[in-house]
């Protein structure tokens, strides 16, 4: 750096002996780097994209949000997705709300073949959650007859052994469709996650499998009020969405 005179005006009567003037060279701090746009994705319940919208149509920073955003919708799969400021990759966010099967349902495995109990250890669940019988006298009987159940099955396959009526697995057969409860019950019993108990309407279903014989649960009144629950959710959803951004588009799959 070559020598440059510095005019420096102090105040007056300033003591120029105590004054030191220091001047120091080097180099400037870099540029930071850019930063990246970060991806934001939010997932939630049914509810998430209206209760998303409503907070933000508050907010200025947000007024432009319904003119470039998009909502997809599908009823089949029960999802409502909200892809907001999709041109701007700082802005870009998702928010996404489906609709989740209470842990009561998934639980029992309504409709679910492939959660299968024993009758013994079905038995014990009905007893310890006798709260789910709309009648607690249809859960006291059918907790007896369950936890009785493989002993009159291997009780009958015997005595048909004893006739010969067949092979033994023809016997079991028989013997479980003659002793199983056959008589539907009623459950009360949450379907969809957050929303209040729903009565329905369930029958046991005999599986075997060789000499094992589990039990499932079925209910097409649970399929029916599921599907109804379902699309009346949604429709619900898609109003309260309009209701805070009239100008987004609203895409159905």
């Amino acid at each position: 750096m070559e020598d440059q005179k510095v005019i420096v005006n102090l105040p007056e009567g300033f003591n120029q002996e105590s004054f030191n003037l220091v001047v120091r060279n080097g180099e400037a701090p870099s540029q930071l780097d850019e930063m990246r746009p970060r991806k934001v994705s939010i997932t939630g319940c049914i509810n998430s994209v209206s209760t998303y919208l409503g907070k933000k149509c508050q907010s200025d920073n947000f007024k432009d949000l319904g003119e470039n955003s998009v909502v997809y919708v599908d009823r089949e799969t029960g999802t409502i997705e909200l892809e907001a400021y999709m041109y701007d990759e700082y802005k870009h966010h998702i928010v996404r709300g489906g609709i989740a099967l209470a842990e009561e349902f998934l639980t029992l495995g309504v409709n679910d073949r492939a959660r299968v109990w024993s009758p013994f250890k079905l038995a014990d669940y009905f007893r310890l959650h006798r709260y789910l019988f709309v009648d607690r006298s249809e859960n006291m009987r059918l907790v007896t007859e369950l936890k009785s159940f493989e002993g009159k099955v291997n009780i009958a396959v015997k005595k048909m052994e004893d006739v010969k009526t067949g092979s033994r697995s023809s016997a079991i057969n028989m013997a479980v469709d003659s002793t199983l409860p056959k008589e539907p019950f009623s459950l009360r019993l949450p379907i969809i996650k957050g929303l209040p108990k729903e009565d329905i309407q369930v029958e046991l279903m005999a599986i075997i499998n060789g000499e094992e014989i589990g039990l499932s649960i079925e209910s097409a009144g649970a399929i029916e009020l599921l599907e109804s629950i379902k699309d009346d959710l949604i429709t619900q959803e898609i109003d309260y969405i309009c209701s805070f951004y009239n100008d987004l588009v609203i895409i159905e799959k």
